[in-house]
């Protein structure tokens, strides 16, 4: 298959699958009620999601309510819904009992917070903490809800009300414990029995906290407090999605009239394609786990004024999820002109932040020189008891960027007492004098402070020679991977250690599984950019799937591993957006064995 054709394929299979994972469909659907439900200021909600078909008007009618009344609740000025929109429904007519956490006390004529607190044995002000919308000199409306901890309660007391709640109930159906979700649900009749609430109040701040899962990354763990973890999600998870790239689509996706063939993609767009690619095979894995995934893609060349046009369009869809821009000027048009300043925007591929740090929602995923080179300092400070480390000083070039992350990055080293510093200059100092420095008795590791390939690719051959004699490891920054000139060999000869937040080891199963799909949909190889845009895609999608507006507060304390990547995002030390500090070793291993340390 000739190349032209092969980018024809890929681009049909594109839109197909982004078509396909966004389930579009203009058939009409039955309406199911929902089972989710929440408690707002002592009211019930059904959360209900849009599903394709269906219309307000439809899921008004199933649902009994008034279509004016639903559009006040979710501050709509028109009938227009989104695909897997999550609506908030009237609870009409039905009670709330309990959630394994908390039971919920629906008032009834002449009962008071005091005589609430009282009648279940607990104290009064443990009662005020959990309900906070009420004060004690507040009266009680007949038919608020009151949250009370069951933990606090007298036992006996809450049976005896739960009985008289239930009787008072206009259909009862047995009910059983779902241990799996903690809450109690109908086991038949389901549509028109009591569905009892979750109790997790959205908005709710908690003072207890709740352990975070234990993180798999190597970090200590941070607890993520109640009123983010506990977190309502529907049935079927969804999240909106807006991807943002520089296709610059509109200079090839013509036909060439001579031959009639589609231009082939330049150079500069084929790598956002292949990102593409990972986030629609990312959104795939994640529709086959029972999310809905709305992605919505935007080009927007390298056009600042194109892209406020695209913010406009961001105001009026208003994503869970931002991935991009990934220039830096079209970031900050985007940032600028975003109304809503809490919708996580992830710069994804840049290692340099520009002073995005000023935004709130800003995300960078590949870690800036500051924080890799806190990383790589401290690693080499736990070696220095047993190795022996040597600096090669380089002569500073290439552009003003460049030479201050050069500066950043010796400032760090020279905070390392015991480290050494070989002053090279090609064209003055052999680097075979490096001998005189070398320990034949204990490890040598050699910091080679730079990601220009033809520099590597001219030291390390020499070095190379040197490791005949004695021990040694050299340390490398995340471009060394992609590095063409540089023979693995030698990285394995070197037991060289290159730091990095991605790797892609092709002989592990995840690769192997993820290349072997990526070939079906795009008649292709994949290139480490679609196994990085995977991880992310699977890693920021999931999370905003579940946290929603609470996506910026909760990704502090979500920290994994994905099967290529390490996520740890902390605040930046120098602004107000969230950096990763997520990093992996790649060790070539002098044994030729390729092994991968999560730090």
């Amino acid at each position: 298959m000739e190349l032209k054709e092969v980018f024809m394929h890929r681009l049909v299979v594109l839109f197909f699958l982004l078509w396909f994972c966004c389930e579009v469909t203009a058939q009409e659907v039955s309406i199911t009620r929902s089972s989710d439900i929440i408690v707002l200021r002592g009211e019930s909600f059904y959360l209900h999601t849009v599903l394709p078909g269906q219309t307000l008007y439809s899921i008004c009618k199933a649902y009994g309510v008034d279509v004016e009344e639903m559009k006040v609740l979710n501050h709509k000025k028109d009938n227009n819904l989104s695909l897997y929109e999550v609506l908030k429904v009237p609870y009409k007519n039905r009670e709330v009992m309990e959630d394994g956490k908390f039971y919920y006390h629906k008032v009834v004529k002449g009962e008071t917070l005091y005589s609430i607190a009282r009648d279940f044995g607990i104290r009064p002000k443990n009662l005020l903490k959990y309900n906070e919308n009420y004060t004690d000199k507040m009266p009680l409306s007949v038919g608020a809800v009151v949250k009370l901890p069951l933990n606090g309660i007298d036992r006996a007391v809450l049976k005896q009300k739960s009985e008289e709640q239930a009787g008072k109930m206009e259909t009862v159906s047995p009910v059983v414990k779902d241990e799996q979700k903690g809450t109690v649900v109908a086991t038949e009749q389901q549509e028109e029995s009591p569905v009892v609430s979750t109790g997790k109040e959205k908005h709710e701040k908690m003072r207890d906290v709740k352990a975070a899962e234990p993180s798999q990354n190597g970090h200590q763990p941070k607890e993520m407090p109640a009123y983010i973890s506990e977190v309502v999600l529907p049935s079927h998870p969804f999240v909106k999605i807006a991807l943002l790239l520089p296709f610059s689509a509109k200079e090839y996706a013509h036909y060439d009239t001579v031959s009639n063939r589609r231009m082939e993609i330049p150079a500069r767009s084929e790598q956002f394609v292949a990102f593409y690619e990972g986030i629609l095979l990312a959104a795939d894995s994640l529709k086959s786990k029972g999310y809905k995934i709305d992605l919505r893609v935007f080009d927007t060349e390298r056009n600042v004024e194109k892209t406020i046009g695209i913010a406009d369009k961001m105001n009026e869809l208003q994503p869970d999820l931002i991935i991009g821009p990934v220039y830096g000027s079209i970031y900050k048009a985007m940032a600028d002109h975003l109304e809503k300043k809490d919708i996580p925007m992830v710069y994804p591929l840049s290692s340099r932040s520009e002073s995005f740090g000023e935004y709130p929602n800003f995300i960078q995923v590949n870690a800036s020189m500051d924080v890799l080179s806190a990383k790589m300092a401290s690693w080499l400070k736990k070696q220095r008891a047993n190795a022996n480390i040597i600096n090669i000083d380089l002569k500073e070039t290439g552009d003003q960027a460049d030479v201050l992350e050069k500066k950043l990055f010796m400032e760090r080293i020279k905070q390392i007492d015991g480290v050494q510093f070989f002053h090279w200059n090609a064209a003055e100092t052999p680097l075979h004098e490096l001998r005189t420095i070398l320990l034949p008795d204990r490890e040598n590791i050699i910091i080679l402070p730079t990601s220009k390939e033809a520099e590597v690719s001219k030291i390390l051959p020499i070095l190379s020679a040197l490791a005949d004699h004695y021990r040694m490891t050299v340390v490398g920054f995340p471009e060394w991977q992609t590095f063409t000139s540089v023979d693995h060999e030698t990285y394995y000869k070197l037991n060289t250690k290159i730091f990095t937040y991605s790797y892609v080891d092709v002989s592990s199963d995840a690769a192997r599984v993820l290349a072997q799909k990526y070939r079906k949909y795009f008649y292709a190889e994949p290139g480490n950019l679609v196994f990085k845009a995977f991880d992310m895609g699977v890693y920021f999608m999931e999370l905003a799937a579940k946290y929603r507006d609470r996506t910026l507060e909760a990704i502090e304390y979500s920290g994994r591993n994905g099967d290529f990547s390490s996520f740890h995002f902390e605040k930046m030390k120098h602004g107000l957006g969230k950096e990763n500090e997520g990093f992996l070793i790649v060790n070539f291993g002098s044994d030729y064995q390729l092994k991968i340390e999560v730090l």
